[in-house]
């Protein structure tokens, strides 16, 4: 089989395994964790990964990973990830493969730069099951889940342990066991991956505070207020003088809104709550 059409079978078990997840939101949404239905979806992701893993397998063995994302690449519709990527991008799984692809590589970097987004999305999902249960963000409720089901749809790390039923509340980090003189050059992946996306959630909120009303855009600018307090808790001194004086001059800017104001204050009181059970790994 050539790689075309190795891709073209990954591809209908990628479709399946979105079909699936959208499926558990739904289910959950709706309060029907646990019930038979949901166990099935849940079943039957696991199922479908082990196929997704054999002709990953297969497709390593015989080709190089460069060729294999070109050939995905070809799948892809949507000019960039998203933060509600699944759901809402026809193309989501072309995101998913690029991500499971970095993984394979075997590259000190990529590897330092995939367990960084994995603890980053740690510490989201702390957040996310605090807002999740919160009567106060009922409105926004759904999309947060939604959002949830993106992150470990998204990050096999997380998925493997979802799908395992080791997602624990205490919040385990990695990323130091790379910031080592081995690795000086993690510092590059740390101005891309904590610095330069902070700024970028910054920048959203700055231009989307006037449109808050509605509720996909409410909850997008919580999301990107939790992403923002995630990185700044993995940045060392170095990187977190890059982006504090950003977010504290947000909170501070009679531009933005007195609303958007309070919910990186009630955030941040959040992250205080939730830092007696997030330790780094040694």
């Amino acid at each position: 089989m050539n790689l075309t059409k190795y891709t073209d079978l990954l591809m209908e078990i990628e479709n399946k395994i979105t079909e699936n997840y959208l499926a558990l939101y739904s289910g959950e949404v709706i309060g029907k964790i646990g019930d038979l239905e949901y166990e099935m979806c849940f079943q039957e992701i696991i199922r479908l990964i082990e196929k997704e893993k054999q002709i990953l397998l297969k497709i390593n063995e015989n080709y190089s990973l460069s060729a294999f994302k070109a050939e995905i690449t070809k799948y892809k519709a949507s000019k960039k990830e998203i933060p509600l990527t699944l759901g809402h991008l026809i193309d989501a799984e072309v995101y998913r493969l690029y991500h499971i692809i970095d993984t394979l590589t075997g590259d000190d970097l990529l590897d330092y730069a995939s367990t960084l987004k994995t603890d980053i999305n740690r510490l989201i999902l702390d957040f996310l099951d605090n807002l999740i249960s919160n009567p106060y963000y009922q409105d926004i409720r759904n999309d947060l889940i939604l959002y949830r089901y993106n992150l470990i749809y998204l990050d096999p790390y997380l998925e493997s342990d979802f799908l395992n039923d080791m997602l624990s509340t205490d919040v385990s980090l990695e990323a130091s066991k790379y910031r080592t003189p081995d690795l000086p050059s993690y510092i590059f992946v740390d101005k891309s991956l904590l610095v330069l996306e902070s700024l970028d959630f910054i920048e959203y909120i700055r231009s989307h505070d006037e449109q808050k009303e509605t509720s996909n855009t409410y909850a997008l600018i919580v999301i990107a207020i939790i992403n923002i307090l995630s990185r700044l808790v993995l940045c060392d001194e170095q990187t977190l003088d890059l982006i504090y004086d950003d977010l504290a001059y947000l909170t501070e800017d009679d531009e933005i809104s007195l609303e958007t104001k309070n919910l990186i204050n009630d955030m941040q009181t959040i992250l205080k709550s939730l830092q007696n059970h997030i330790a780094w790994s040694r």
